[in-house]
């Protein structure tokens, strides 16, 4: 092609000199130096039965539009396709990047002119706005991104002698800061061969790098925190303790520091000064590919071109630690949350009661979708302001309590079970709401064994309790008493965010956020908001349907307290409890053996004393007429009722303390 045998030919006859998306006798290939064959300018030079392509827009208005296309094509098989003729007052059809063209369908690696800052603004004049440049764009295929090449002329090894100016195809000072700018992050190699060449001599620099704005650098990998090579990060060079490199072994042995640079504003290393060694610096690659869907969320909204659409929910590539981290990986996004599946058949599974008369415990490996390694799994963690996995088991005749956990990545059990904020027990035990037979307290709704299916489960939202990797539950023999038993678990995808996902700042708010029915049952609220105070904490929603209300409903951890007969302070614990919203909570003394009313009365013999606590009105609660006293207590600055202070008595009395209701 780059040879004449292709011709571009406008509609008055002219013969253009090169092909487009090139420049004169190049192709686009050409003009960065990644042909096939890197000494022809265009692909299809190469003759060699292979199918090839070369591809490019034609931007010159004096060259539009193409009136022929001429091919001269001796014994070969070859195609051209002409597109339609375009026109607009501002400039159109260049993408910011590698990863948008991706994103738009070009999945072809080639190479591509880009425009970092997008098209300058209509009859305006912008000094800083930079014309679109030529980028060699490598699409991988999975997952699914794509990189942003910018070749030079330097790209083998070469013997330091002095300055080594690395030249870079067609982009210029400012076009690199642009493409900075709109990239996540960058890389750059940048290798050594020695032989009696140090890099540094009594821990002063030989060699130095310079950015394009001048700066010099003697740190040969990483982002700059450390002088040296990639050895001296993890203490492992040829010369030991204290050597920077190991060329500085300064011996007759050949050696190699090979490192990558990823401080992304200090790049591309523009000069190398310095004597001795053979260096090589590959060419600068960007990515654009984001830590998080939140972030590239943020980003799309805040800062996307015109011209550019706003993401949608589906998948894209993240890599939440950027260079220098783990490999980038699928994700499922549902903006602004990332969602990572867990891989069918690991997210279930069971286990029934052994034949013997030992117990048997099995462990489930949880595994990730999209071939996503632990490792990956824990930088999203690490790197999002929130997460949340939802763990369920599901058991007949078949406890929780110091039989079943779960472990993190790190192979650290986990104390509790989900929904339980760490506390060694299940979520309705942290409210004090499990399922009771009797009126004992369990921990757990599983810790009742009568043949009946129950669950326990919640919510996981401690990054640090994140994500779960394993499931190990130990089941009993059967008895006479449970002639059966079985157990499972079921763990949802890992979903995280830049807000808390599925945290109302109330029970009512939860309630309006559906118009599907919802269940009283323990969830995490956070009153004062995402990132201010307190972080979410469970508590008991009580969901009424008629009148349609959603109640923080706390519980006290023993509703009824004899009252000795001298009276004093009977002190009240709950199970958790808050301090905002209108607050109620029932305060009743019981005379001589009498129950708590089963419906709101008139009580209302409570006063507030000076020390907070709360106490019958003069002469009431001697349960001298055996009655009921006390009621409601409604001042919201006495709430919740810690301790109840009462006068002797002669009467055998009770306190019974209802449930902290918020509304």
């Amino acid at each position: 092609m780059a040879n004449g045998n292709t011709q571009i030919v406008d509609i008055d006859g002219n013969v253009k000199d090169y092909y487009p998306g090139g420049l004169p006798g190049r192709c686009a290939c050409g003009l960065t130096g990644t042909c096939f064959d890197k000494t022809k300018q265009c692909n299809c030079d190469t003759v060699d039965g292979v199918q090839r392509q070369d591809f490019g827009p034609v931007t010159n208005k004096g060259d539009l539009p193409v009136g022929s296309v001429t091919s001269v094509d001796p014994g070969k098989n070859s195609t051209v396709t002409l597109g339609p003729l375009m026109c607009s007052r501002r400039e159109f059809g260049f993408e910011a990047n590698c990863e948008v063209l991706l994103q738009k369908g070009s999945d072809v690696s080639y190479t591509y002119w880009i425009d970092p800052d997008g098209p300058s603004a209509i009859d305006a004049v912008d000094t800083e706005n930079v014309a679109p440049f030529p980028a060699q764009c490598v699409m991988v295929k999975e997952p699914p991104h794509g990189v942003t090449i910018i070749h030079h002329e330097n790209e083998n090894y070469e013997t330091l002698e002095g300055s080594l100016v690395l030249n870079y195809y067609y982009v210029s000072a400012l076009q690199f800061q642009k493409l900075r700018k709109r990239s996540v992050f960058c890389t750059q190699a940048m290798s050594f061969e020695c032989t009696t060449s140090p890099i540094f001599e009594g821990g002063a620099p030989n060699i130095e790098w310079y950015d394009i704005e001048g700066d010099a650098h003697s740190y040969f990998n990483g982002n700059g925190t450390k002088d040296g090579c990639a050895c001296a990060l993890t203490g492992s060079c040829d010369g030991g303790a204290g050597s920077l490199c190991n060329c500085d072994k300064n011996d007759a042995q050949k050696r190699e520091d090979v490192g990558n640079l990823i401080l992304k504003d200090d790049l591309p290393a523009a000069e190398v000064k310095g004597f001795g060694p053979s260096i090589n610096v590959g060419p600068l690659k960007c990515y654009d590919t984001f830590p998080t869907c939140s972030d590239l969320f943020a980003y799309m909204y805040f800062h996307r071109f015109e011209n550019e659409a706003m993401v949608r929910n589906g998948e894209y590539t993240i890599n939440p630690d950027g260079a220098g981290g783990v490999e980038s990986f699928k994700v499922t996004c549902q903006f602004p949350k990332t969602e990572i599946p867990i891989l069918p058949g690991t997210n279930t599974n069971g286990t029934e009661s052994p034949d013997g008369t030992d117990p048997i415990t099995k462990c489930f490996d949880i595994n990730y979708g999209n071939g996503i390694t632990k490792e990956q799994v824990q930088a999203l963690i690490d790197n999002s302001k929130t997460c949340v996995q939802e763990l369920v088991y599901n058991c007949v005749n078949a406890p929780v309590t110091d039989r079943v956990h779960y472990d993190t990545c790190d192979g650290n059990k986990q104390p509790g079970f989900a929904g339980s904020n760490g506390e060694d027990m299940c979520a309705c035990g942290v409210t004090g709401t499990c399922a009771s037979l009797s009126g004992e307290v369990n921990e757990c709704n599983c810790a009742i064994q009568d043949g009946q299916q129950r669950s326990d489960g919640g919510m996981i939202r401690d990054k640090s309790r994140l994500p779960v990797c394993e499931v190990c539950m130990t089941i009993d023999p059967v008895n006479p008493q449970q002639p059966s038993r079985s157990a499972s678990y079921e763990v949802s995808s890992l979903k995280c965010s830049d807000y808390n996902i599925g945290v109302f700042g109330s029970c009512q708010a939860r309630r309006e956020s559906t118009n599907s029915p919802q269940p009283s049952d323990t969830v995490y609220i956070d009153p004062d908001g995402y990132d201010k105070g307190n972080p979410p904490f469970p508590i008991f929603c009580e969901i009424l349907a008629h009148p349609p209300a959603g109640i923080v409903t706390i519980y006290p951890k023993k509703e009824t307290n004899p009252v000795p007969g001298e009276g004093g302070v009977i002190v009240v614990d709950y199970f958790v409890y808050i301090l905002e919203y209108m607050k109620v909570a029932e305060v009743y003394v019981l005379c001589n053996g009498a129950q708590p009313p089963t419906e709101r009365g008139s009580y209302d013999e409570w006063v507030v004393t000076e020390d907070g606590t709360i106490q019958c009105k003069e002469g009431a609660c001697s349960c001298s007429d055996g009655q009921i006293h006390g009621g409601f207590v409604k001042v919201q600055s006495s709430l919740p009722v810690i301790s109840v202070t009462l006068d002797t008595s002669t009467a055998d009395r009770k306190v019974h303390v209802g449930p902290l209701k918020c509304y």
